[in-house]
């Protein structure tokens, strides 16, 4: 994690406490935040509530205890006229800010103070939320959770095809951007062969069935960014693209973390045996791909 870009108070350590969860984002002047999850592990919300501070942490610590307690008990917290402190509701996945208890997206521009706060939430601090989500409702991390598997079996995927983040790890929270309306869902391809020295990472904006994809970008990790956008998606792709660097400042390291951690789990990673068919005779091609007969791969 970039610690120019987050400074974790005690959490991301031990077990959730009310302690967790406070962090003060980069920039200034000073801003510190407390960060509330939901806490009800059938609950399939993907919200925080954000209690943002320019005064200080201690000013923020105030108000920390009377803010968690409001949250545990479902009751409502309204911060101190007293302190420069704001009050709002992050959904993890696409950062988009709503008020408290609200559904509809804020328009920052009305509120340029909490837009200050949310334009610094990026996307260390959103992995640390994401953390945070899962720890809250007593489940593990997903991502921590695949380092400690002795084999990872992904469904149609087949040996020299690149394996997308997700794919592998379950992230802990999805990169979503939205624009004119649209959510776009970036997904980080990578080769998860570990002798094969490739640098190439592929950035595809998924959208929304029904909605073409603006195209992808391929990261070399030496220093190459291209661009390979759709016939029509040349404009919307460069706009999604300069999302993401805005969310992810350091991308090149993140990316870089990341093909490591896969080429760890690739030599782990295994196809999805396909299901054995009475239809499929012993001296046809098996229906798995590879070019042997069925009776001499998935049938033996």
């Amino acid at each position: 994690m970039n610690d120019q870009h987050i400074q974790p108070s005690p959490a991301d350590q031990g077990p959730f406490t009310p302690e967790n969860g406070v962090f003060e984002l980069a920039g200034a002047p000073p801003i510190w935040i407390s960060v509330h999850t939901c806490r009800t592990p059938a609950c399939p919300c993907r919200s925080a509530r954000i209690l943002a501070s320019q005064d200080g942490e201690q000013a923020l610590l105030r108000r920390q205890d009377a803010f968690n307690e409001a949250m545990q008990s479902g009751g409502e917290f309204a911060p101190d006229p007293v302190d420069e402190q704001t009050l709002f509701e992050l959904d993890i996945d696409s950062a988009c800010v709503s008020a408290v208890r609200g559904t509809a997206p804020l328009d920052l521009a009305l509120h340029p103070d909490i837009a200050e706060v949310a334009r610094r939430i990026d996307g260390d601090v959103l992995e640390s939320i994401g953390r945070l989500w899962y720890r809250g409702k007593g489940l593990p991390d997903p991502e921590e959770a695949v380092l400690r598997v002795p084999a990872i079996t992904v469904a149609g995927w087949k040996p020299g095809q690149r394996l997308g983040w997700d794919e592998v790890c379950h992230g802990v929270r999805m990169d979503i951007y939205r624009i004119d309306g649209v959510s776009y869902n970036a997904i980080d391809f990578y080769c998860p062969t570990p002798s094969c020295a490739c640098g190439e990472v592929d950035i595809q904006f998924l959208a929304p069935d029904g909605i073409e994809s603006p195209g992808d970008v391929v990261v070399n990790l030496s220093d190459q960014v291209v661009m390979v956008p759709t016939r029509k998606g040349h404009a919307l792709l460069g706009r999604l693209w300069d999302a993401y660097r805005r969310r992810h400042t350091d991308y090149f390291a993140r990316l870089s973390r990341r093909q490591q951690t896969m080429k760890t789990l690739g030599g782990r990673i295994e196809a999805q045996r396909p299901a054995v068919s009475d239809k499929i005779g012993r001296n046809d091609p098996c229906p798995c791909g590879s070019g042997k007969k069925h009776k001499k791969c998935c049938a033996a």
